[in-house]
């Protein structure tokens, strides 16, 4: 037990003390977490990419420039930082973009986000996806960027969670699957998973184990169940 929570707190700080690669042939995430849902016959609700980069202060305002060419940008001003933000919806592709520069008052680097999101899931929408996020990196980006990739699925069964792990591995070859219980209240329990799936394009190492799956499966009492799965790591609550 005293190993899972030392994980998890390695994990909170693992933008800042982990190893990270990325490697040149992108591998299709979104894609195998969806077909993962599916064959458990799960509805997918909602999915995300979020890239990230730090930059130079000597960049951000052609930057600046490059994403108000294409979305106007709002300001907000407090005493850490500037930030600058826009929200884009692609209508017909069923995307919805958001522009995120945060400038720090201390001079640090500046960092860009830039977030892909939906609802809806079909077969075709991995091609949008993938287009519209390489077009993104080209734009914007440089080869540093870092990309996060999640999916939520949910039905009206509980989820085995045996069943759940015995297809992380015979489906991915997941390697250094670490499982934890954490129970929340009486009617409602999670499991989460930690691992590494060889055929993910990133790689974290943390305490010298790698990583690139964070798994989350919330149980009810009322038969209700969701999954929420990413690469590298989660980046929000689930």
């Amino acid at each position: 037990m005293k190993k899972l929570i030392f994980i998890l707190i390695l994990i909170c700080v693992a933008m800042v003390t982990a190893a990270w690669s990325e490697k040149q042939d992108q591998s299709h995430e979104l894609l195998d977490m969806a077909t993962l849902a599916e064959g458990m016959n799960m509805d997918i609700y909602g999915w995300s990419i979020t890239l990230k980069e730090s930059l130079p202060k000597d960049e951000i305002y052609s930057i600046i420039e490059k994403i108000e060419q294409y979305a106007k940008l709002e300001k907000s001003i407090t005493q850490q930082s500037d930030k600058y933000f826009t929200k884009n919806a692609h209508k017909t592709a069923g995307l919805i973009e958001s522009f995120i520069m945060i400038v720090p008052s201390n001079g640090d680097d500046a960092e860009l986000i830039v977030e892909l999101k939906g609802e809806n899931w079909e077969k075709r929408t991995y091609n949008q996806i993938k287009n519209r996020k390489a077009e993104i990196i080209k734009t914007f980006f440089t080869t540093n960027v870092k990309s996060f990739a999640c999916l939520q699925a949910s039905n009206n069964d509980m989820i085995n969670v045996d069943v759940f792990s015995t297809k992380l591995k015979r489906d991915f070859n997941i390697k250094s699957l670490t499982e934890q219980d954490e129970n929340l209240k009486d009617d409602v329990n999670k499991k989460i998973y930690y691992g590494y799936i060889p055929k993910w394009s990133a790689r974290m190492v943390i305490a010298e184990q790698e990583m690139n799956m964070q798994a989350v499966i919330t149980n009810t009492n009322d038969g209700r169940s969701k999954l929420t799965i990413g690469t590298p790591i989660l980046l929000n609550e689930y």
